[in-house]
């Protein structure tokens, strides 16, 4: 365990240790990750009360599949996070992470979304996972990055 001086990590608001073990860092990635999919949850649930169960059923989903879809993108966004923790005290290592913590959420989705035939791999999967991919993630990385960073405060 690293006995130096603490510092303090993007996300967190509390000071950690710089050297946390992975399994730890995987769990407050997926603590993380359940928070943000809960939101949606409630989020999707005002949307299809709303009216948006009309949309869902054009793309093969209920309620359920997108409540579904919610979760296991936060645990697996989350473990992606966690596992990359300690890169995130640098801008590139963030949009690093938000990169390959986007595709496990777009492939989530992708997969549950799916026409008559079923879920399909194709070249429009491949564009969608590497659009949100490489464009979403890190953009709301560093967006997170900045909210959440208290390393500048007084």
């Amino acid at each position: 365990m690293y006995q130096g001086t603490p510092e303090k990590y993007p996300l967190d608001r509390t000071t950690r240790e710089a050297d946390m073990g992975l399994g730890e860092n995987i769990a407050w990635g997926i603590r993380w990750g359940l928070a943000f999919a809960a939101c949606y949850v409630l989020l999707g649930g005002a949307l299809v009360l709303l009216g948006g169960a009309t949309a869902l059923e054009r793309v093969g989903m209920t309620p359920w599949t997108l409540t579904a879809g919610y979760l296991a993108g936060g645990v697996l966004a989350g473990a992606v996070v966690g596992a990359g923790r300690p890169l995130l005290r640098s801008r590139l290592g963030t949009v690093c992470v938000g990169a390959c913590a986007a595709a496990p959420v777009a492939v989530t989705f992708l997969t549950l979304m799916h026409d008559d035939q079923g879920p399909v791999v194709d070249a429009r999967f491949l564009f969608v996972t590497g659009t949100f991919s490489f464009v979403v993630g890190p953009l709301a990385a560093l967006r997170l990055r900045e909210v959440f960073d208290t390393s500048e405060e007084p």
